[in-house]
């Protein structure tokens, strides 16, 4: 069988750090009279068994170290609390095989900025301006809300 080119590209997992390609991260949906059926969008991690849409697998094969550590540490390991539940000898194993000395620094270099940010993850300003949005519409719906209190009890008397 002939794999087209996604099926061949090479990615990680940000979780566990599996090294693969998409056909092995492509989640098998049923069989159907004797045919796989595979999903394109969504990916499957074979080791962990976590699930990512194919834009963040990609996403991700293709950051470099500074971008997947503040990835990580910001967005996958305190997030989830994967602490306990990444097995931590295959992660630093796939971690040596797969980075130079210089990027495994970067790695550990942002892993202490988070640890000193007392384990918090510090809102990027893209993150910030959407809090204020989302606030800001939090505050519209609830001025809404109460213009249409008032209406009703106007109404009923």
């Amino acid at each position: 069988m002939l794999k087209t080119a996604w099926q061949r590209k090479k990615v990680i997992c940000p979780r566990c750090l599996y090294y693969g390609t998409q056909w092995e991260f492509a989640k098998k949906l049923k069989q159907k009279r004797g045919r796989h059926l595979v999903s394109t969008s969504r990916l499957l991690c074979p080791d962990c068994a976590e699930g990512f849409t194919r834009k963040t697998i990609e996403k991700v094969a293709d950051m470099d170290m500074d971008e997947f550590a503040t990835y990580f540490w910001g967005g996958v390991f305190e997030p989830w609390g994967l602490g306990d539940k990444i097995s931590w000898d295959k992660f630093m194993s796939r971690f040596k095989a797969h980075y130079s000395y210089e990027n495994k620094q970067i790695f550990w270099d942002i892993y202490l900025e988070h640890k000193d940010a007392g384990g918090t993850k510090q809102l990027s300003q893209d993150e910030e301006n959407f809090k204020a949005y989302r606030e800001s519409l939090n505050k519209e719906a609830q001025s809404d809300f109460e213009d249409y209190k008032k209406a009703f009890k106007e109404e009923q008397q």
